[in-house]
């Protein structure tokens, strides 16, 4: 059973007991090692300014314009982080395109490139939307969020904000809720995405139109940006970061164990 599974079996339906849902989460957060519950109402911090929990992994990738690593924090935004990470584990972040780029505000991207993968997160459930513990500012530049046109709408695509303010977020936006953040060596790669094209047609912008599909970017904007890798980055103690892949156990010696969010959060569900 899946985690949206076993949160839907305790709470019902989608958009029927939202608070029920806030409920589970929060118990299931402070079930993990290493995860203090954070106080709502609090600034949105810059890079570095809060440690990561333990095990959490970062995720690195590279682009068209240079690599850049996101560090991740699911104690901000558990839902969200645990959708990322999955996001990330079964390759569906390689290769996308960066289809949107609003000048000093943000950029976007999560169409996803490979047609089957992204056939199984159409066709997955969208994400009951996190609390939002940050005001004033919402955001700090760096931070990436899902994006979403409602409640409860978010799916697999993503913002990094150039902005530190309240621009994001509530009470505009209450589904927009960071999950990670990037610092300034890694926003030189981000910032530098191609931005002529701009924002969405609807905002005035000329932006690429997804459902057209990969083939007919390279004809009608062929100055976009791309992703290239994207790898879970895990710190072992106080040593130096090492990319692997998640792989099942050959018997052979193994690093140490990682948080598994999706199995801690649905231990905690079911309990």
């Amino acid at each position: 059973m899946t985690w949206d599974e076993r949160m839907e079996s305790r709470v019902g339906r989608p958009g029927t007991t939202i608070v029920l849902v806030v409920l589970c989460l929060t118990r299931a957060v402070s079930s993990w090692p290493g995860f203090t519950l954070l106080p709502k109402g609090r600034k949105a911090p810059g890079p570095g300014e809060e440690e990561q929990p333990a095990g959490i992994p970062n995720v690195h990738c590279t682009s068209t314009k240079g690599p850049f690593t996101i560090e991740v924090h699911p104690e901000w935004a558990p839902i969200g982080a645990q959708r990322f990470l999955a996001l990330v584990e079964d390759g569906s972040l390689d290769g996308t395109v960066i289809y949107r780029v609003v000048r000093n505000e943000a950029v976007q991207f999560g169409f996803i490139k490979d047609e089957s993968l992204r056939t199984k997160w159409n066709s997955a459930k969208n994400l009951h939307d996190d609390v939002q513990i940050f005001s004033n500012p919402n955001f700090h530049r760096g931070m990436i969020s899902f994006a979403g046109a409602g409640p409860n709408t978010r799916g697999t695509d993503m913002f990094i904000t150039f902005m530190t303010g309240n621009a994001n977020g509530t009470p505009r936006a209450p589904w927009e809720t960071p999950f990670g953040i990037i610092d300034e060596e890694g926003l030189k790669a981000v910032t530098s995405f191609y931005p002529e094209y701009g924002d969405f047609k609807s905002f005035g912008g000329n932006a690429p139109e997804l459902g057209r599909g990969y083939d007919s970017f390279k004809k009608t904007h062929p100055n976009l940006d791309y992703l290239g890798k994207c790898t879970l980055v895990y710190k072992y103690g106080h040593g130096p970061a090492t990319t692997r892949k998640a792989e099942p156990s050959t018997g052979a010696p193994q690093p140490a164990p990682q948080v598994d969010l999706a199995a801690r959060a649905a231990a905690a569900a079911a309990a």
